[in-house]
């Protein structure tokens, strides 16, 4: 969540999913959507499971996989218990605790990240946010992470909390990618989302998914004539 996720209705949705919409609507070919879990991507991918699909840029993936330019960013934040969210707001203060122990994605390049700015800290990789989130009580301290992804996380699971610190740790880029050596589907993909940019596509689909606006369309009264024309109620 909120990138691609299962509804309530058991549905797939996501920003990640309207851009594969976007996508076969551009080449005018039925999509199949292929669920496949985070750290399998890059194999399945590879084999030939998925043509394609959207990812954050990992460089040490870049013998396997290649990325298109990127259609979004996503802040880097911490997801932690809600009563420690003001530490986790500092990295000043961060680096005062004595070996926090600190989730992160097993991804070398945020591994090292996260080492590399608290030093002080246990960084401690996992493969999904559930490890985190249903850990037993003082297993570890926080996980690192998207913002958006931790925010609609700290919805779901109102005692933790999704905070940004200061100062930031920056972004990361998220593409649609493709296997090594497809050239011609890279260029595509880089098409796509040049146009998708310039359209506002990829803003309009942040808007809805991410920044919330889904969620407030859903909760709106359906439209009528009474209501939205008469003025006969609210």
């Amino acid at each position: 969540m909120p990138w691609c996720y299962l509804n309530g209705r058991g549905e797939l949705v996501g920003f990640d999913v309207d851009v594969a919409h976007a996508l076969a609507v551009q080449l005018k070919t039925r999509l199949a959507l292929v669920p496949v879990e985070r750290v399998a991507f890059p194999a399945a991918l590879v084999r030939g499971a998925c043509d394609l699909g959207t990812r954050r840029i990992t460089p040490s993936q870049a013998s396997s996989i290649v990325f298109s330019r990127p259609m979004a960013f996503e802040k880097w934040a911490f997801l932690t218990l809600d009563h420690e969210r003001n530490v986790y707001a500092s990295v000043d203060s961060l680096r005062q605790l004595r070996a926090p122990r600190i989730t992160v994605f097993r991804e070398p390049e945020w591994i090292d990240m996260l080492q590399a700015r608290l030093p002080n800290a246990e960084v401690i990789p996992i493969d999904s946010l559930l490890e985190y989130i249903k850990a037993p009580a003082g297993r570890f301290d926080a996980t690192f992470t998207g913002y958006d992804r931790a925010l609609a996380y700290s919805v779901a699971y109102p005692q933790f909390a999704a905070v940004v610190p200061t100062p930031d740790f920056g972004s990361i880029p998220i593409a649609i990618s493709v296997p090594a050596g497809e050239e011609p589907l890279l260029n595509l993909a880089n098409a796509f989302v040049e146009v998708g940019a310039a359209e506002g596509i990829f803003q309009e689909k942040l808007d809805y998914w991410i920044k919330g606006e889904g969620a407030q369309l859903e909760r709106e009264p359906r439209w009528s004539i009474g209501r939205n024309i008469l003025g006969w109620w609210r």
